[in-house]
């Protein structure tokens, strides 16, 4: 689950909940009242939200719950107006903030004008001119401080969120990324899980200095990203070591991709200033294994080929030992 989505869903979770119990405290005091019409709505309107808050949690997707969330919400509000009058409005506020928190932002945006206009015609007649005035004035400062709000600060969560997810020097995905990745299996089999390694990258550093290091796992980074596919999946997984992801191949097709690869690599770190090679282990998945079940074999693969002279490709079967 992204993070993003994540934080969005347990807004929308936590506002489901709250409303349900703020608005289910009204259907006893109003039944008590007599007021058993609305009583009942209230009720209702209560149940619908724990019943949404129920789907929120275990819906794949939060976006689709969020619009149909937003909207019942709306239509609730409304129809409530037509019943107890301005006493409605002041649901309309929390309502415009829930939106734009868990909707689309153009969905939002549209609905949330649409309400406040809704509102205004359903009651608008029967309160002060002063009064619907000032209501339009403070939905429109509302709905419009809302959307700033949360523009912003969904900019600020996505560049946040790249950062803490991709590498600036290489481009490839964070570690943290892989982590995240590696427990869910492929949806497409075959697949390849290669681990690639620069050979001697430390003596590079010590000899040229860290800027020099930074050039060739550049260079690296750009090599690997002009070759690989947009099925691909391209992690830095620490240091000097990258993880090639390669739905779709077999390990024998994938062999043939990586030696290439390999040769495109060393080329790029030589014209980058340092005659540098790379060593690559790779291994095949089983059906339903996940990436972490089958990284220890790719890494022992390539601890082969390193053992075995650097500036190879070493290939790991799912039930076999490393071969060449």
């Amino acid at each position: 689950m992204l993070a993003g989505e994540s934080f969005e869903r347990s807004i929308l979770i936590a506002f489901l909940l709250l409303g349900a119990l703020a608005i289910g405290v009204f259907a006893p005091v109003r039944a008590i009242r007599g007021d058993w019409f609305v009583a009942i709505a209230d009720a209702t309107v209560a149940l619908c939200l724990v019943l949404l808050s129920i789907w929120a949690r275990y819906a794949r997707q939060v976006r689709g719950v969020g619009i149909a969330v937003a909207s019942f919400c709306m239509f609730a509000n409304a129809f409530l107006a037509l019943w107890i009058g301005m006493h409605a409005f002041h649901w309309a506020y929390v309502i415009y903030w829930i939106a734009f928190l868990v909707a689309p932002f153009p969905f939002a945006l549209v609905a949330n004008l649409l309400l406040a206009g809704c509102l205004l015609a359903i009651v608008g007649g029967g309160i002060e001119r002063i009064q619907a005035f000032s209501f339009a004035v403070t939905s429109l400062l509302s709905i419009l401080f809302a959307a700033l709000f949360v523009r912003r600060f969904r900019l600020q969560r996505d560049t946040l969120a790249q950062l803490a997810s991709y590498d600036t020097l290489t481009g490839a995905g964070s570690r943290r990324l892989f982590e995240l990745r590696s427990t869910l299996p492929l949806q497409k089999l075959p697949a390849v899980l290669a681990v690639l390694d620069l050979d001697r990258f430390k003596e590079a550093n010590d000899t040229l200095g860290h800027e020099a290091g930074d050039r060739l796992l550049a260079a690296m980074g750009r090599t690997i990203r002009s070759r690989i596919r947009k099925t691909d999946e391209f992690f830095r997984y620490g240091g000097d070591e990258f993880v090639l992801i390669l739905p779709g191949l077999t390990l024998g097709d994938a062999g043939r991709v990586l030696e290439d690869l390999r040769g495109r690599i060393n080329r790029a770190l030589a014209e980058a200033g340092w005659p540098s090679t790379v060593s690559i282990g790779a291994t095949e998945l089983a059906p339903g294994e996940t990436l972490n079940l089958a990284f220890p074999r790719a890494d022992e693969a390539l601890r082969r080929a390193k053992d075995s002279g650097r500036d190879r490709l070493m290939l790991a079967a799912r039930d076999t030992g490393p071969s060449r």
